[in-house]
């Protein structure tokens, strides 16, 4: 009697393992298709805006609509990118992927996107780096940025007075045990603190849930409350914590520790910076590039992009067509989408490898084949790479993505407008307090307040008032302030202070 009982508790659960397992096939499939149907047509929306913007000729008076446009197609790929990556998440289908990069230069690029936000509300906006915490680490750059994104909206949107403050500092880990494998790591802890409507108990235990909302009367729940659930799980993903403490009108604290190395600066190479790519540089080949893509818009838009800098273009509308054009036109590059009738990209890019390698015309090489899919999925780069591809880019994708890609396997040499070269890193001379001994000392107790407030605008304008004389102290001073490192100000005006005290 026990062992038939056993015997069928053991069956039972056979049954429903495979219930569970045919369920998340299922949920798969629908969201590897719902990726597809709604990142296709807002690839043809966010695009058409990017060439938009690039016509020196574009009507002034359209450009309001055309930046309403931008945000708006932005804020709707914002809320599909939340709903796919908890699915992905709860999946278990969400990898860590760690790369080197400049921790600065990505807050940087943050806060280019969150202070107008904070601007148009009439909110300050700090940031207040630790001078321990090193420019270049090595984590999850995507997740690490995603969390602080999320963090930093939320401040904003919930906040109508005062400000945000986000410190950031590192440390040593707390359980030196679980490092046997890497005494390299450290522990990187950023705060976002505001002034808003804070988060009454009841919501705060259920903040990182799910669809949990905070929303009052003058705060209406925005979005699909998925930001929060999503940091969490990152958070955890990568080894660290996540913590909250908050008060009812008065303001919250979110808390992020997370486990990062230190990297050297030269191990950080080709950075890509904003540049504006306006054509050729005289003297190229004529570059022959095929885009094939079913979506006639998704198509439009992309062949207007790289048409508009010089390039020859043709297009296919499904892998058949590919192949024909493959082999009769011979182009340089193929952007090729991977869900397609008639043929998919997948098995197109396998017989235009086979053609290639089978056919005895010097002419007939192979192209280099670029896959491009609005999947949810990472595990689709696998597969297109294993199918021939030498590359592969998701929807919806930036204009300076392409010319990037472009430039990369073609070798392409562009003309720029408005090139943004990035600065040259100077050194900071290391300054003491005897270096502040000839500044006015009223003016150093002006730079201390403003460092306690964090006031980046007004210190950069106490710099101008110190002697040029003393140039190198005005120098090193604004480099702490680009470098958000208000706390070394501080602590070397108030030595200056206590010293004349």
């Amino acid at each position: 009697h026990t062992n038939r009982k056993l015997a069928a508790e053991v069956l039972q659960r056979k049954k429903a393992e495979r219930s569970a397992t045919a369920a998340n096939r299922a949920k798969s499939a629908f969201l590897a298709n719902m990726s597809h149907e709604l990142r296709t047509p807002l690839n043809a929306i966010l695009g058409s805006g990017q060439i938009m913007s690039r016509d020196t000729d574009f009507p002034e008076k359209y450009k309001e609509n055309l930046g309403i446009l931008a945000r708006s197609g932005e804020h709707l790929l914002s809320l599909i990118n939340d709903v796919l990556e908890i699915s992905r998440i709860e999946a278990g289908r969400s990898d860590l992927k760690s790369t080197d990069f400049s921790l600065v230069q990505m807050v940087e690029d943050l806060l280019k996107i969150t202070m107008p936000r904070a601007e148009k509300k009439g909110l300050t906006l700090t940031v207040d780096f630790d001078s321990g915490v090193p420019d270049f680490i090595n984590t999850d750059v995507g997740k690490l940025r995603q969390i602080m994104n999320n963090l930093l909206g939320n401040a904003v949107k919930y906040t109508d007075a005062g400000g945000i403050i986000l410190r950031m500092s590192c440390q040593s880990p707390k359980n030196r045990d679980r490092l046997s494998v890497n005494n390299n790591q450290r522990m990187l802890l950023f705060e976002v603190e505001d002034t808003g409507v804070g988060i009454s108990p009841d919501s705060l235990k259920r903040i990182f849930e799910p669809f949990a909302q905070v929303s009052d009367a003058e705060h209406p729940a925005e979005g699909v409350g998925l930001g929060l659930a999503i940091s969490s799980q990152h958070v955890q993903s990568m080894g660290g914590t996540i913590s909250v403490k908050s008060q009812p009108g008065k303001g919250t604290v979110f808390t992020v520790e997370l486990p990062f190395e230190p990297v050297a600066e030269s191990k950080i190479s080709g950075r890509q910076y904003m540049r504006r790519v306006v054509g050729l540089e005289p003297g190229q080949p004529n570059f022959r590039i095929l885009i094939v893509e079913d979506d006639p818009d998704s198509r439009s838009v992309l062949r207007h992009m790289i048409e508009q800098v010089g390039f020859s273009v043709k297009e296919a509308s499904n892998g058949q067509e590919a192949i024909d054009l493959s082999q009769n036109w011979r182009p340089d590059l193929v952007w090729m989408d991977i869900r397609m009738p008639i043929m998919d990209g997948l098995e197109a890019t396998r017989q235009i490898r086979e053609r290639a390698n089978h056919s005895v015309q010097p002419a007939a090489r192979n192209p280099i084949i670029i896959a491009i899919s609005a999947s949810a999925f990472d595990e689709d780069k696998e597969k297109v790479i294993a199918a021939g591809c030498d590359d592969f880019m998701r929807k919806p994708f930036l204009a300076d993505e392409i010319f990037n890609k472009i430039a990369q396997y073609l070798e392409v040499r562009y003309n720029y407008q408005d090139v943004q070269t990035p600065a040259e890193k100077t050194v900071t001379p290391d300054l003491t307090y005897f270096d502040l001994t000839d500044l006015p000392k009223d003016l150093v107790q002006r730079i201390n307040t403003a460092a306690k407030g964090a006031m980046a605008k007004e210190l950069l304008d106490l710099m101008e008032q110190i002697p040029s004389d003393l140039r190198y102290v005005a120098d090193a001073l604004a480099d702490f302030v680009r470098q958000y490192q208000f706390s070394k100000i501080i602590a070397l005006t108030e030595k200056e202070e206590k010293r004349d005290g």
